[in-house]
């Protein structure tokens, strides 16, 4: 034991202590029983890509829009959504024995069912009072070249809202 701060007994611990056979056998245990730790192949931490892909939602002036409160997702939800949707387009076009369109064709066709989707499921009221007459998936793309970040920003779909209809009296 070993006196901290105020007099505190903070019990010190011997790592020279703990034998090497016991640490072997818990690693094999855990590997045996199917844990992970301290052995993670987990694909966020596997590779890494050249570039970095962000996707947000916007109005129609390029505003970001809190996905949260119109449309009760978080922001990285819609990117794995619209990955899911471009993947489910490629799957369709394979079984009728089609030619698969390129990536970034698939991407634009994803986004344009991903901006139907949270239209359908937005929360009511929301956007209109907010101003927002159309929707627009934005994409950014940040990769490193020549010394220094580069970035390109494009609209990858955009979704026209209808007007307002007003409640009659």
């Amino acid at each position: 034991m070993n006196r901290g701060m105020r007099g505190l007994r903070v019990p010190l611990i011997k790592l020279g202590r703990i034998p090497f056979r016991f640490c072997l056998l818990v690693v094999l245990a855990l590997h045996l029983i199917g844990e992970e730790y301290p052995f993670s192949p987990f694909p966020m931490y596997s590779n890494f890509h050249n570039d970095a892909r962000v996707v947000w939602i916007a109005d129609q002036d390029g505003r970001p829009l809190a996905t949260s409160d119109h449309f009760g997702l978080r922001a990285s939800t819609i990117k794995k959504v619209l990955d899911q949707r471009a993947r489910e387009l490629a799957g369709d076009h394979l079984k009728r024995s089609q030619p698969v369109p390129s990536e970034d064709e698939l991407e634009r066709q994803a986004a344009v069912l991903v901006l139907e989707e949270l239209w359908t499921d937005r929360r009511p009221g929301r956007l209109e009072r907010a101003g927002v007459t159309s929707l627009q998936l934005m994409e950014q793309t940040i990769w490193f070249a020549d010394d220094r970040l580069q970035e390109t920003e494009q609209v990858l779909a955009v979704r026209a809202l209808p007007p307002p209809t007003r409640d009659a009296p």
